[in-house]
């Protein structure tokens, strides 16, 4: 057995077919995304699917999706219209099922969503504006998102015959350079 092992993430490719074909997952909704439609959805940019490798034995054990969103929001004392913010929504996160409950302490799980956060924060959103992550849990991971990653639960129409999962939402707004701003403007109007 090895004492560690090196993962690598990177786009999904014509050539990664095959190997795809034998990932497998808790979710077998997952697993057919995987396998009959994430790589066209990522040529044809819908959604960019991202597959996590094992190396060593060039296995795929985990992959997630991303793609743009919206959050239809309504704030009656500034118009009577609703308002739509961006975001980019988590469409899909699977990890192997031999891995889901942790290798050797390492639980793939946490450290993709860990990788994923900081991906749309530092990088993603510093190029096109989003004020949210959103996703739709399965109803067994509602708890894992919120007290792992303070996701809320938001109600709208997305969640309106989806009984299976829960709309979430992660404010990644910059609160710090938005109370600074709100002091300089305040500051100014003296």
């Amino acid at each position: 057995m090895r004492d560690s092992f090196m993962l690598k993430i990177r786009d999904i490719e014509l050539s990664d077919l095959p190997k795809i074909k034998k990932f497998k997952c808790s979710d077998s909704k997952m697993d057919y995304f995987l396998i009959k439609e994430a790589y066209y959805y990522h040529v044809i940019g819908e959604g960019i699917t991202k597959l996590v490798v094992d190396v060593e034995n060039n296995e795929i054990v985990g992959y997630f999706t991303l793609k743009c969103d919206s959050m239809k929001v309504f704030d009656i004392e500034m118009s009577t219209e609703p308002e739509y913010i961006p975001c980019i929504e988590l469409s899909r996160i699977a990890i192997a099922n031999h891995w889901q409950n942790g290798v050797r302490g390492y639980h793939l799980g946490t450290h993709l969503m860990g990788h994923i956060l900081n991906l749309i924060q530092t990088q993603i959103s510093t190029v096109i504006g989003c004020k949210f992550i959103t996703l739709h849990a399965a109803m067994d991971r509602v708890k894992w998102y919120n007290k792992r990653f303070s996701f809320i639960e938001v109600e709208d129409e997305k969640t309106i015959g989806k009984d299976d999962t829960v709309y979430m939402c992660l404010d990644i707004t910059d609160k710090s350079k938005a109370d600074e701003f709100s002091k300089f403007v305040s500051f100014h109007k003296k």
